[in-house]
């Protein structure tokens, strides 16, 4: 009998919250649009609340969750209406809730909640967490306080802690969707004693199809440090800084890591002149490289000097095929 009570109590709670949910979604799309103030979105929003359990914490995650999903697919004006919703309801110290529980997870929810609201008001409230012990804690209020800010980011040349991938990732996607401004003392971010920085400084340049250091750039083709050399070579890239072929060819010689040795050939193919042919003949002819790396690399002197490769290597076999590969109409470069 116990399990039977269990279950039925069971189902009609999952009846009142697919009800309340449903309720939820038919407001948003319906009252958001149609209310023409702030008076009238208040009003609604009002008696809106007084025909649901809005005291109840489960409906309250659902009336964030609601906001969250629909504010995605919506901008401007609307959003800021989702905004104000978010405020007026007082949602937001419920998520401030979170932040001040003693669980980084829940910790990490409330962070998530004012980013996906965009609750600028809250960068006061995630700031003390840049400096965090834990990581992750750490990693999430760094992207949030990002997102959240809408000055330039000169003061992130100071942070000290090493920035996640999955961070550094989420932080291109930032910059492609928020725009915020260049910072003022970017040059200086290539010299700062933090990697993270540094790469990310690389990064914020690209973005901004910023050339005004790059000499620095070319300098830290030769970082000790493997994932800033990786940037370098993406940066010449993208940034079409012919002036580093030279270093380029330099680096052809004594670059290990498989990943930058790509990029690298990606960047010389763009940059490189027939200065570099010699470099790239004699790269291929060793017999150490694997055949991604030869492959590269006879891409790299086609897209340099297509006669060049036509008249070398006939006698290697393998080198044909290569040849033959690339230069196929059905297969794409990558």
């Amino acid at each position: 009998m116990l399990i039977i009570y269990s279950r039925i109590i069971y189902s009609k709670r999952l009846k009142t919250r697919q009800k309340v949910k449903d309720e939820i979604e038919t407001f948003l799309a319906i009252d958001v649009f149609n209310s023409t103030n702030e008076g009238e979105l208040k009003n609604s929003l009002h008696h809106f609340l007084s025909t649901i359990p809005f005291d109840k914490n489960w409906c309250k995650d659902i009336f964030l969750k609601k906001l969250i999903d629909f504010g995605e697919n919506v901008k401007g004006e609307v959003a800021n209406k989702l905004l104000d919703i978010y405020v007026f309801t007082n949602l937001h110290k419920y998520s401030l809730g979170f932040i001040q529980s003693s669980s980084w997870y829940k910790k990490s929810i409330g962070f998530y909640h004012f980013q996906a609201m965009g609750f600028s008001h809250g960068q006061r409230y995630v700031k003390p967490y840049l400096e965090h012990k834990n990581n992750k804690l750490r990693s999430n209020a760094y992207i949030t306080f990002l997102y959240l800010n809408t000055e330039p980011l000169d003061f992130l040349i100071d942070y000290k802690y090493p920035i996640l991938e999955a961070s550094e990732h989420k932080v291109v996607n930032i910059l492609y969707e928020k725009k915020p401004p260049m910072p003022n003392n970017i040059d200086d971010w290539l010299g700062a004693g933090n990697p993270s920085i540094v790469k990310l400084g690389i990064k914020i340049m690209v973005f901004y199809n910023y050339t005004g250091a790059s000499e620095k750039i070319i300098k830290l083709l030769n970082s000790v440090f493997d994932t800033i050399r990786f940037e370098a070579y993406i940066a010449v890239k993208e940034l079409y800084l012919f002036e580093a072929e030279v270093s380029l060819t330099d680096r052809l010689k004594s670059e290990k890591e498989k990943k930058n040795v790509l990029a690298l050939l990606e960047a010389l193919a763009v940059v490189g002149t027939d200065f570099s042919l010699v470099f790239l003949h004699d790269f291929i002819k060793k017999d150490a490289i694997d055949g991604d790396l030869k492959l590269a690399a006879v891409r790299c002197l086609h897209e340099i000097n297509t006669d060049y490769l036509n008249h070398s290597f006939r006698r290697n076999e393998e080198i044909q095929r290569i040849k033959n590969h690339i230069k196929s109409p059905y297969i794409l470069s990558v």
